[in-house]
């Protein structure tokens, strides 16, 4: 599903245009977030349905990569303030992060379809370590869509904070 609000009229109004790409980026933070959680769910519980919708998922996922990226892309050629060209970057940066969780949702999907396969199991220590990331990972992504609706600072510190963490447990 392409996105709708991006029309090219509005490349003429670089603030606007930013705002509307902003709400599809919110958008595809949201579906990717659906990704991630249908991806664990389905490796810890063995749910195939769960598993099936990833890749319809993702695909959505690189459909808004593509029509964002083309967008933002095309106002990049637009005459602007230096204050919102900056900002171009950064939700170039965000888009492609986002993608980036789509394809780590697909293989999460491709070992839990082998996992099921094999039928292998998770040992108790497994499975609350697969909690504890799914927690983990839904709070960064709320804390990541709040400050792209609301620009709140502290939000996207606490988004930081968790992607340290998660890191470092690797």
């Amino acid at each position: 599903m392409p996105p709708v609000v991006l029309e090219k009229h509005l490349l003429d109004a670089p603030e606007i245009a930013i705002e509307q790409t902003k709400r599809q980026i919110v958008h595809m933070a949201k579906t990717a977030k659906r990704a991630f959680s249908h991806a664990i769910e389905g490796i810890t519980e063995n749910n195939r349905k769960k598993l099936d919708a990833v890749k319809d998922i993702e695909d959505i996922i690189d459909s808004l990569q593509f029509e964002i990226t083309s967008y933002l892309s095309a106002l990049a050629g637009r005459p602007m303030a230096d204050g919102i060209s900056v900002r171009l970057p950064v939700l170039l940066h965000a888009v492609n992060d986002l993608e980036r969780v789509g394809d780590h949702a697909m293989n999460i999907m491709e070992i839990a379809q082998r996992k099921i396969e094999q039928k292998l199991t998770f040992s108790d220590s497994a499975r609350v370590e697969a909690q504890m990331l799914r927690t983990n990972a839904e709070q960064m992504f709320d804390d990541v869509i709040t400050a792209l609706e609301t620009g709140d600072i502290a939000a996207a510190r606490a988004a930081l904070t968790i992607e340290k963490k998660l890191n470092e447990a690797q």
